[in-house]
């Protein structure tokens, strides 16, 4: 009978050693699965946020856009789209799951209804920042809201700067 160096029976060293690779075979099998299940959706939420989000940019303008997301202005928009997408997503697969659907009529009625709500948050932050827009600009401004300006109604920060996106926030969070 063979001994290996630690002393043990070869033919139990390598039947160890067969069900240590067989653990880790199965174990990366199974990461590299959940990984390629969750890749492909997480990416799909970017790709959407940023369609959502040039739409959003071309409809109010860049400038505008620049001031309610800060800068870099369109990383800041995906990572907020994305994750309202994720969420959306979650409560559409509800609906959709609720009306029986399945395979790929399930993915195109979960993806149709994230799509609509998305368009529907975009249309009301770009009318919230079109309603600020004006304000902003609007030379009265004071005189309605306690002789404050735009900036110090809205601003929250030190040198006020983050006044366009409350005043956006605010304003769609109200229409929601």
């Amino acid at each position: 009978m063979a001994v290996n160096e630690t002393g043990g029976n070869m033919r139990t060293f390598t039947i160890r050693r067969a069900m240590t690779l067989t653990g880790i075979s199965v174990l990366a099998l199974a990461v590299s699965a959940g990984g390629a299940a969750a890749g492909p959706k997480g990416k799909q939420f970017g790709k959407i946020a940023a369609k959502a989000c040039a739409k959003e940019r071309k409809a109010m303008g860049s400038e505008a856009f620049g001031e309610l997301y800060g800068n870099p202005a369109m990383p800041n928009c995906i990572g907020v789209t994305g994750g309202e997408a994720r969420s959306d997503a979650k409560n559409a697969a509800k609906g959709c799951k609720a009306e029986g659907l399945k395979g790929k009529a399930f993915g195109k009625c979960v993806s149709g209804k994230v799509k609509s709500e998305l368009a529907e948050d975009s249309a009301e932050t770009v009318n919230a920042a079109k309603d600020c827009k004006a304000e902003q600009e609007d030379p009265a401004f004071a005189d309605g809201h306690e002789g404050k300006s735009f900036t110090e109604f809205y601003g929250t920060n030190k040198n006020g700067k983050n006044a366009f996106g409350n005043c956006v926030s605010g304003k769609a969070k109200a229409t929601a």
